[in-house]
């Protein structure tokens, strides 16, 4: 035996034991894939096959649920889970070795999730830690699990789909997980994202976890979301920091409810959550209207108390403060889109990349602003700089009700010829 091979045949009997050792999640399932492989390339590790293979199972078993979703609800670690799992298939039938049923399971219960948590472009959309990922992966991924193509799920793992023509848009729909193992989830219920086709409009920030623990932090918090705010409270709370920086939520909306209403003229998404009502007796309640001719998207945030004990929380709260309460609304746009603040600062312009025009409006008396944004992406030095429209305004104590719009002013006439 040459050096490289009992080099990597030392390896991998290391690899045999150590991998017990890392958290469960992404992590486990690319050690065991690795080792799977390795047993079946070297001389003498055919041995390290079965057990590697009952431990992928039951790896399976426990961190893949039955509707094909994982505890930490990142998109993007769903599809390396499933490019890992597709990996091992393949080289399993390669040497014409049976793949066990629950593989095989898993496969069938995450394609379709997949499926449904992708943008136009063929990207993911950015959640709980989670970056776009490859739409180049994420195909060929789909295409080796052999899983015939269905229609994307109306929910997965605590998501919302709607879809009108060539517009998708995908929402948070639940509470972020929580945990002291959960470092990763991000304070985004209510949040969404938006594609029209294989442009990308309006995004989250996406993960700061690569630009040092400061962008970290800031990526988590409801303002680097698509979603409202309050006085710049995330809608989960942190926990103080450890010592390595770490910050786990301690607190998440503990009543989350969303709906879905299809009609003839389009779909509505009506979702809410208290993650405001102990520190201020609100609710924040999101309804989502997607026209069916794909043309539009109109919105409505409404922040109220649910009975006398809320309204005097909010009455406390505003009695701490100098000035009256104020909320924010924001809607991150990806780097390739160009704004344009109208002159009469009630709309701004859209400019995608296709070269259609999108105009977003919101209702007078409210305050319409476009500053900067950040747009982190996998690969980069540095965050990318992007913008966002922010709507601000102050807090009423009875109803607070913000209705804005999104609306195709332009299509580019070279790409209708």
């Amino acid at each position: 035996m040459c050096i490289r091979d009992r080099s990597m045949a030392l390896q991998t009997r290391l690899l045999s034991t150590s991998w017990r050792h890392l958290p469960p999640g992404r992590g486990r399932f690319e050690a065991l894939a690795g080792l799977i492989c390795a047993a079946q390339c070297l001389a003498g590790m055919q041995s390290i096959l079965p057990p590697a293979l009952m431990a992928l199972v039951k790896e399976c078993q426990e961190q893949i649920d039955v509707h094909g979703t994982i505890a930490s609800r990142n998109p993007e670690e769903l599809l390396d889970i499933f490019s890992l799992l597709t990996w091992v298939k393949q080289s399993l039938e390669l040497t014409h070795a049976p793949a066990p049923e629950a593989l095989m399971n898993s496969l069938a219960r995450v394609a379709p999730v997949l499926r449904s948590l992708r943008h136009g472009d063929g990207t993911l959309a950015r959640f709980h830690g989670g970056g776009q990922g490859s739409e180049y992966v994420l195909d060929q991924a789909l295409a080796i699990s052999g899983i015939r193509a269905s229609a994307p799920q109306a929910s997965a793992m605590g998501f919302a789909r709607l879809t009108a023509g060539a517009t998708a848009l995908i929402a948070d729909v639940a509470a972020p997980p929580l945990g002291q193992g959960r470092f990763t989830s991000h304070a985004s219920t209510c949040a969404f994202e938006l594609s029209v086709g294989r442009s990308r409009v309006i995004v989250n920030c996406g993960s700061g976890l690569q630009f040092g623990k400061d962008w970290h932090q800031a990526s988590r918090t409801t303002a680097s979301h698509v979603t409202l705010a309050i006085e710049g409270l995330s809608s989960s709370r942190f926990a103080a920091p450890r010592r390595n920086g770490d910050r786990h939520f301690i607190e998440t909306p503990s009543l989350v409810t969303v709906e879905k209403i299809q009609a003839v003229d389009g779909v509505r998404l009506q979702m809410n959550h208290n993650g405001y009502q102990k520190s201020h007796g609100l609710i924040h309640a999101r309804t989502l209207d997607l026209p069916v001719d794909s043309k539009g998207l109109v919105g409505e945030d409404e922040l109220y108390a649910l009975d006398e004990s809320d309204l005097r929380l909010l009455q406390a709260a505003q009695a701490k403060s100098d000035l009256p309460l104020h909320f924010s609304i924001r809607f991150h746009l990806h780097p390739e889109v160009t704004p344009n603040l109208e002159t009469d600062s009630a709309s701004v312009s859209l400019t995608l990349s296709t070269g259609d025009i999108w105009v977003f409006r919101c209702q007078p008396g409210i305050e319409l602003a476009l500053d900067d944004s950040i747009y982190f992406e996998d690969g980069r030095q540095f965050p990318h700089p992007s913008k966002q429209i922010v709507l601000t305004g102050v807090i009423k104590e009875i109803t607070t009700r913000v209705r804005w719009s999104l609306a195709k002013a332009r299509e580019n006439p070279q790409k209708a010829s």
